[in-house]
């Protein structure tokens, strides 16, 4: 009897934990990037479906709530993570994510974020893109000057104009 109690004991043991770490990543449905931001630890580390305007740019990924946040210094907005391919990390796709409206799923991380400034990030398993938005683009950079530009630099020392000393002529004195 001893020799089947143990190998139970240690079943039983073991889909309790499976149970308990099974449920840490079961989807908790439609989450607001607002109730990520208010409530980051009691999300950390779940699976989470957001909806909001995806931006990729030079050194800065990140999903906001809606297009208005991207530009807002104190937005609801979290960090896009890398992604995992073939169990190598790899950069997110522009195809499906820049100045995209997205339905993300995707793992939320409280303390990734804290690298950005930004009060989290997700690390997306799936991303479906159901619109577009025109926020995410830098402006372009204003044009360089032109050689033929109107503008001409004055001069430091004024306009350029030489005053000359005028002299008067000595009176001469008569002969005598």
């Amino acid at each position: 009897m001893k020799s089947t109690f143990a190998p139970l004991l240690l079943l039983a043991a073991s889909s309790a934990f499976g149970a308990a770490h099974h449920k840490e990543s079961i989807p908790v449905g439609d989450v607001q990037i607002s109730d990520l931001v208010a409530n980051p630890g009691f999300y950390n580390n779940a699976v989470v479906r957001v909806r909001g305007a995806a931006v990729l740019r030079f050194e800065a990924e990140f999903i906001c709530e809606s297009a208005e946040d991207i530009d807002r210094e104190n937005g609801n907005c979290l960090q896009l993570s890398a992604v995992t391919k073939n169990g190598r990390l790899g950069p997110l796709d522009p195809v499906l994510y820049h100045n995209k409206i997205v339905v993300l799923i995707g793992v939320f991380d409280k303390d990734y974020g804290a690298r950005t400034s930004l009060p989290g990030a997700i690390a997306p398993i799936r991303v479906m893109p159901i619109g577009k938005h025109t926020r995410g683009d830098i402006p372009p950079p204003p044009p360089e000057p032109s050689a033929n530009n109107s503008f001409k630099p004055r001069s430091l020392r004024g306009r350029g104009v030489v005053r000359s000393i005028v002299t008067t002529p000595r009176p001469q004195s008569a002969p005598a």
